[in-house]
């Protein structure tokens, strides 16, 4: 079997690794125990802070700390810091509920246990141990799985005995028999080879988006107190940027109104965002078929005998506000609550149709500004009345350089502040158009071969629908090609425009035909941008590079 590493790691000393200092952003509690460890560590045991595994079905546990013990096998050492306590079941953290302690540890046991396995090791006994800090105790917590199994503050001071004493309670077979390791070293140093490897030296597309995922947990503070609003505030405009977890958010928001107001209806205005709120469970329709449909269903098609497909813009313009005059004239209209996203889409008379359809229900609406394409549409930049308006924070879907290159294309933005990329964002230059279609199919090949999936890749044009034949695609870089509203689009690779992708993203965007974009491309730029969660690679000529020197603050590289 090939490693899944660059080069074998060669075993070190005993001792604790990190040997200088814990891994970067490590809570208090856990440098507690890597400074108790680096005193107390008993000899010839080796421990490592901080210990992420990938199996090969793709699935990722993290360790706070493993231990390896000589001759007998491995501890996965659980650290849960802060106040701890146990009321009628259930486990609090410095008064907030949270799962039991040892649960982590156990999936990290059976991932680590098959990732050995791969690797030929299959009689490595691993035990679990569980330490809290912060928390002095005599008699340790008596849930079951704890017994004989946990270290308090107190043990901190005399480590090397707790632990010696911990092995020699767990390191038996159910009839009381001693365990021992396998024999030789290979073991250990696939112990050390996963703990130098997986963290410090991930350099391939897939295990970057493996780490980048782990960083993405949805709800920080700033969005838990929007939710917190929800049972609060019945007319809500929520404003942020790319990131800021604004479709989550109106996700959660539309089950919370359900829970309170009954029926909820969640409204966008592309169907590929839609398609993609359906598929995170919850039904969506866009605004404007939605027009489309109560006028149909009340005897007024739009345009009778046509095909939707073949509206042109003329009348898709004009459905939300016919829909709106002719729920003004019920009688006794039914409050329903509504959630909009992307709101800044909505043309006047989409609002119109919005604010007829809720009737005086719940209405939360989620929007940016800055992503606000059309001149023609609300900006919510003024709240409407009687809408209290919540500002998200910085947005976290764009790694920092990509975020910040990505910044200098909204409006106001001085591009010569665009300071140099080093990661995020790069371009790969090209002779000529015809040369561009072919290099962003390398790009895609690339990203598969380095690990990501199909799914996690979009490849999009800078240019509208009618200027582009990249939609038409059915096979691209060797792999199946979805449109952004296709219902299987989160299983494949997507190509489409930037347009018909908002508010969706990607781990990796390929974007191309820049030069195409014939009007606000600023604009077009912004959004393209912000659509990668890991990396966005720009195919571009030396016309388009001409065009715009903010680009030549990429990375870049000849196709």
């Amino acid at each position: 079997m090939d490693s899944m590493f660059d080069e074998p790691s060669s075993l070190p000393a005993p001792g604790v690794h990190p040997a200088d200092t814990p891994r970067p952003g490590c809570p208090r509690s856990e440098r507690k125990v890597w400074e108790a460890l680096r005193r107390g560590l008993p000899p010839g045991w080796h421990a490592w802070h901080s210990v992420r595994v990938r199996s090969a079905r793709r699935e990722e546990a993290e360790a706070d700390f493993l231990l390896a013990v000589p001759g007998r096998g491995v501890i996965v050492l659980e650290v849960k810091g802060g106040a701890l306590e146990v009321r009628d079941g259930c486990w609090y953290q410095d008064g907030r509920q949270v799962a039991a302690p040892r649960e982590q540890a156990h999936r990290y046991r059976r991932v680590l246990q098959e990732v050995l396995a791969e690797r030929g090791l299959r009689r490595v006994w691993i035990e679990i141990a569980t330490c809290f800090p912060d928390v002095e105790f005599f008699e340790p917590p008596a849930q079951g799985d704890l017994r004989d199994a946990s270290l308090g503050a107190r043990d901190l001071d005399f480590l090397a005995e707790a632990l010696q004493a911990f092995v020699e309670r767990h390191f038996r077979t159910p009839r009381g028999e001693p365990v021992g390791a396998p024999s030789g070293d290979a073991w250990l140093g696939a112990l050390h080879e996963l703990w130098g490897a997986t963290w410090v030296r991930a350099r391939r597309l897939g295990e970057r988006h493996a780490l980048r995922q782990h960083e993405l947990a949805p709800f920080n503070a700033a969005q838990q107190a929007v939710l917190r609003s929800v049972a609060r505030n019945r007319r809500m405009v929520v404003l942020g940027g790319p990131g800021t977890g604004k479709t989550l958010l109106a996700l959660e928001a539309t089950r919370l109104l359900a829970a309170q107001e009954g029926a909820v209806g969640f409204v966008c205005f592309t169907r590929a965002l839609a398609a993609a709120v359906g598929r995170a469970g919850v039904h969506a329709s866009p605004v404007r078929e939605l027009a489309a449909d109560l006028l149909e269903g009340a005897g007024r098609p739009p345009a009778p005998g046509i095909s939707r497909d073949d509206w042109d813009g003329a009348v898709w313009d004009g459905v939300s506000a016919d829909a709106a005059e002719l729920l003004a004239r019920r009688d006794d209209p039914a409050p329903l609550a509504l959630v909009v996203d992307e709101a800044q889409d909505l043309t006047v008379g989409d609002w119109r149709f919005v604010r007829a359809l809720c009737a005086g229900g719940a209405l939360w609406v989620f929007a940016d500004p800055e992503q606000a394409y059309w001149p023609d549409r609300m900006r919510f930049d003024a709240p409407p009345e009687g809408f209290a308006v919540i500002e998200l924070g910085e947005g976290h879907r764009n790694p920092p350089d990509l975020a910040r290159f990505a910044a200098g294309y909204r409006s106001g933005a001085r591009p010569e502040g665009i300071a140099q990329v080093r990661e995020g964002a790069r371009v790969v230059r090209v002779a000529d158009e015809r040369a561009a279609p072919e290099a962003a199919e390398r790009c895609v090949r690339a990203a598969l071969a380095s690990g990501l999936a199909a799914r996690d890749v979009a490849v999009l044009s800078l240019a509208g629908r009618g200027r582009t034949a990249l939609v038409e695609a059915s096979v691209f870089g060797g792999v199946p090609a979805r449109r952004a509203d296709d219902p299987a689009a989160d299983a494949h690779l997507v190509t489409d425009t930037f347009l018909r992708f908002k508010g969706l993203e990607r781990a990796l965007v390929v974007l191309v035909e820049l030069s195409l974009s014939p009007t606000e491309y600023d604009r077009r730029m912004y959004i393209a941008l912000t659509r990668a969660t890991l990396e966005c690679v720009l195919v571009v000529t030396p016309a388009e590079l001409a065009a715009d020197p903010r680009l030549r603050a990429l990375p870049a590289s000849e196709d």
